[in-house]
């Protein structure tokens, strides 16, 4: 289990649990999720769900909990966030979208979203607050570790990094799509920034994949 502490300024503080090995559950059981949260709501373009089949966006409902309690909160509002994981403890002082960045990252790479799920080994080691650079050491390290349990099983392997440059730009489409959705649920801009952040991270490191990996091979000999 994964919580997060924010200590907003005059407010009081706000929690939230996450298991990233568990299947998320809606948060408020009495009630149906928010109409943002329908698939056909600013549905992504790469989504491979239909709304006949399915009526919610996994990753949505993953956030709604987090996305209404930032609804009336500003990007530059002073917060304390503690990050407790079952090895350590992370705390920082920053601006209540960082911290809500790397809750909401957290939170939809733990839902059953095809897309956001390929992320679920980095949410098992969670790394709050990662720079762009940690990002793609990160990724790029889970992306390869899969890629030996491919090559165990007898299936094609991806070290060209291939499979990587389109998570990413699915990535970006659904971070995109997400931006539109929280428009509903927001009536100040932490919510909508703190994704946009994201966009910029995964957009910044999908970029940069290439020179990044050059400036690392240095200290791989």
């Amino acid at each position: 289990m994964i919580k997060y502490t924010f200590k907003i300024e005059d407010s009081d503080p706000v929690e939230f649990d996450v298991d990233p090995t568990q299947q998320p559950h809606h948060s408020a059981a009495n009630s149906p999720p928010a109409a943002w949260t329908r698939l056909e709501h600013s549905q992504c373009r790469v989504c491979p769900f239909n709304s006949q089949d399915i009526q919610y966006c996994p990753a949505a409902v993953n956030i709604e909990r987090a996305a209404h309690k930032f609804a009336k909160v500003v990007s530059y509002k002073n917060v304390e966030v503690k990050v407790q994981t079952p090895d350590r403890t992370y705390e920082k002082k920053c601006d209540a979208q960082s911290g809500l960045q790397s809750l909401i990252g957290l939170l939809m790479a733990s839902s059953t979203c095809p897309i956001t799920a390929q992320f679920k080994g980095l949410a098992k080691f969670h790394l709050p607050f990662a720079s762009p650079e940690e990002t793609l050491f990160r990724t790029v390290g889970a992306h390869l570790v899969k890629q030996y349990f491919r090559k165990r099983r007898g299936q094609s392997v991806d070290l060209e990094l291939a499979g990587l440059d389109k998570l990413y730009k699915d990535l970006e489409a659904l971070n995109e799509s997400f931006m539109k959705r929280l428009h509903a649920a927001s009536e100040r801009d932490c919510n909508l920034n703190a994704v946009y952040a994201l966009l910029a991270l995964g957009h910044s490191v999908r970029f940069s994949l290439e020179d990044q990996l050059h400036e690392l091979e240095e200290q791989f000999g």
